[in-house]
């Protein structure tokens, strides 16, 4: 009678990341399952028959590389439909039992070599399909049918991991400007198992998982200063792809703004008139203004045209806010300016204010002008003087003249003086 021969299946060694059970995760609308399988007699159930672990850490996955699977935990296997993949670091092991004589040698073929007697675990090196064939032969020369185990080895780690910033950096001098507000995410694609997960870091500092679109304010970087992130990508069977790192500079001064316009101030008001431009302007110190905006009183931001300025058409008070954004996300603070706008023309009216002084009409000429006096004291002089008995004696006598008021229009020739002595 022939004996039974158990064929106990292959072992998949495989080192799994903090996972030695069945583990089902779901990711979004994906779910990703591990199980352990045993193949009796070339048919693959979920029942362990030895009561040993004999399969183990195989992911199942149905995706496609269309977007990124993000996992907890990946190892070196993964199915996707009914194709088996593997990483270069999977190891094979063939493991049979007979129930009677005993087992006495597995042979094994290696992608349709010569067989050969099984002594250790087998691993593949070269991307593509490999096939392992196997058999059992017992201890009075019963020999298992050949059976197949069909792999597919992903040796490449994902090809493309780019850094995507939002905005764009601003490039000056060699060097990348981002703002705190910077938001940063990856881009990456894997030809075979796809993405398990991308990590980064700043300033050598230990990796993180990336989950979602991420700030640099988030990671404290809200002060001016460079810093280097380095980040990198494995796959679904634990390919990691090359570090790739970047240095990055945070400007974190938002623009200055100015408003001016050519005003007459009078007790600390502003007065324009609606002919006036209202100029605004902006200046960033460690990179460039993307945009200024400007609202009036209560009104919405809308952009601000440099060539055209802001003119204010009706009369009245008005606010003007303004504010300056640069390339990198900075927002200045809001900017207030008050004005009142003039549109009135003055109004006065002729008056009379007394009788005419001159023929001719002098339009600089003060209302009022005070005449000098036109006479000075004369020094004293000495004359001879007549007296009553005759005799002629010599005496001081002082001259003075006298005050006189000439009309107006009055030509005087000459001073009169009266001689005391007539």
């Amino acid at each position: 009678m022939k004996q039974r021969l158990l064929i106990a299946s292959l072992l998949l060694v495989t080192t799994m990341m903090n996972a030695q059970e069945a583990v089902t995760t779901e990711v979004g609308e994906e779910t990703l399952a591990t199980t352990n399988e045993v193949v009796t007699d070339g048919v693959v159930t979920n029942e362990l028959t030895t009561g040993e672990t004999i399969a183990e850490a195989t992911t199942e996955v149905v995706a496609t590389n269309a977007k990124p699977l993000y996992v907890e935990t990946v190892g070196y296997t993964i199915t996707n439909g009914e194709t088996l993949f593997a990483s270069p670091m999977a190891r094979f092991e063939v493991q049979g039992i007979d129930e009677q004589s005993g087992l006495q040698d597995i042979l094994v073929s290696v992608d349709g070599g010569e067989y050969a007697v099984y002594k250790n675990p087998i691993s593949f090196s070269t991307e593509g399909e490999h096939s392992l064939n196997y058999q059992f032969i017992d201890r009075v020369g019963n020999s298992s049918y050949s059976k197949t185990f069909s792999v597919t080895l992903d040796a490449t780690a994902p090809r493309v991991i780019d850094l995507v910033l939002t905005p764009e950096p601003y490039k000056a001098a060699g060097s990348e400007y981002v703002g705190p507000n910077t938001e940063f995410s990856f881009t990456s694609f894997d030809d075979l198992t796809g993405v398990a997960f991308i990590e980064y870091s700043t300033n050598g500092q230990d990796m993180s998982r990336f989950e979602t679109n991420t700030t640099f304010a988030s990671l404290g970087y809200t002060n001016t200063e460079a810093f280097r992130l380095s980040y990198q990508a494995t796959d679904m069977v634990s390919n990691v792809s090359t570090l790739k790192s970047q240095v990055l500079i945070v400007d974190a001064t938002a623009p200055t703004v100015n408003v001016f316009a050519k005003a007459i101030e009078i007790e600390g008001i502003r007065y324009i008139s609606s002919k006036d431009k209202i100029s605004v302007e902006a200046f960033d110190a460690e990179t460039v203004v993307a945009e200024i905006l400007y609202a009036v009183n209560d009104g919405e931001f809308t952009q601000y045209n440099e060539q055209i300025g802001i003119y204010l058409k009706e009369a009245g008070e008005f606010t003007v806010r303004a504010k300056a954004i640069d390339v990198v996300g900075n927002e200045s603070i809001e900017v207030e300016y008050k004005v009142v706008v003039d549109m009135l023309a003055p109004t006065g009216d002729a008056l009379y204010i007394g009788e005419v002084l001159s023929t001719e009409y002098d339009p600089i000429a003060k209302p009022e002008e005070t005449t000098e006096d036109l006479v000075e004291e004369e020094e004293a002089t000495t004359e001879p003087v007549t007296t009553e008995d005759g005799t002629t004696t010599t005496e001081e006598m002082t001259v003075v003249a006298t005050e006189l008021e000439v009309p107006a229009g009055t030509e005087v020739d000459a001073m009169v003086t009266e001689d005391p002595t007539e």
